[in-house]
């Protein structure tokens, strides 16, 4: 054989031997950039950072962040999610974005609409209380409230949501849904967020706690359809500062009230309901320095 052919042959190996170790990764579960972004297959067993020049991240099912491991987001990356698709984070997520390059959680159709079925079903914290993640400069856009789950799910664990804006949320049932659900013994702190009301919900709310869970929201702005019997925050958390508001027949309504019984503590005990008509609060640990003007949430 010539010495060209010779050649040629070991070129065409080497080239195949590299395309089946590529494809190995990739079945693997490793994180392989392709032309334009990354897809995530398996679930997350190692520390690792989702580096801005791998953006935008697509997560083609749903994968948990293994307990003791920690996912880094770096400021400005995009996360796309494929239809009923979640990240779960049983270790520690750190999504710290600023106000020029905020971090983008959303549905990996660029085309869909306010009003949709399909999409994928949010963040979940969940019993991480060892590890302290943060979300912060983040947009959580786009999702749909399948098996009860929300936006961003709090269970047993106490991260901290600050400086993001939620927006486009659908709940998939006919009463209830919730941009943020806590549950348990959580006790995160949620500061400097803007809080949409929710798309075609009754009786539900921005931030709703269940079984225990006693958030701290503290200098939030959120908006609740006061038509339909929604709420900002029910259930359980301790308010400062926050700003609510409803938007009825081009009016714009604050809740100024302390509620009853008056609790500007915080004793634990979930009784506060607002007097203000719309209610923007029920069943509260306590209010202290309701806001008249909306938060700066730029700083």
């Amino acid at each position: 054989m010539s010495k060209y052919f010779k050649i040629i042959e070991l070129f065409m190996m080497v080239t195949f031997l590299l395309c089946c170790d590529m494809f190995k990764n990739i079945l693997d579960g490793d994180n392989e950039s392709e032309a334009d972004s990354t897809v995530i297959q398996g679930d997350i067993t190692k520390n690792i950072t989702w580096i801005l020049a791998g953006s935008p991240y697509i997560i083609s099912d749903t994968i948990t962040v293994d307990e003791g491991v920690k996912l880094t987001i770096e400021p400005g990356v995009i996360v796309k999610f494929t239809d009923y698709s979640a990240l779960i984070i049983k270790g520690q997520l750190l999504a710290d974005g600023n106000i020029e390059n905020k971090i983008t959680f959303t549905a990996w159709d660029d085309d869909f609409g306010p009003y949709y079925e399909d999409s994928w079903v949010g963040i979940m914290f969940d019993s991480c209380a060892l590890e302290q993640s943060l979300m912060k400069y983040c947009i959580i856009e786009k999702s749909v409230g399948w098996n009860g789950l929300s936006p961003v799910l709090i269970k047993d664990c106490s991260p901290t949501i600050s400086h993001c804006t939620f927006r486009s949320y659908m709940p998939l049932w006919d009463s209830g849904g919730s941009y943020m659900l806590c549950m348990g013994d959580s006790k995160p702190l949620i500061e400097y967020n803007c809080i949409p009301q929710l798309i075609s919900a009754y009786r539900g709310s921005g931030i709703h706690s269940i079984n225990g869970a006693n958030p701290i929201i503290f200098n939030n702005n959120i908006e609740y359809d006061g038509v339909n019997e929604c709420w900002a925050v029910d259930g359980g958390g301790f308010l400062n500062g926050n700003y609510l508001f409803s938007v009825i027949n081009n009016d714009t309504i604050v809740d100024l009230s302390l509620g009853i019984p008056v609790d500007e503590i915080g004793d634990g005990v979930f009784n506060t309901t607002s007097t203000n008509e719309p209610p923007g609060f029920m069943n509260v640990d306590g209010v202290t320095n309701p806001m008249s003007t909306p938060n700066p949430l730029d700083w």
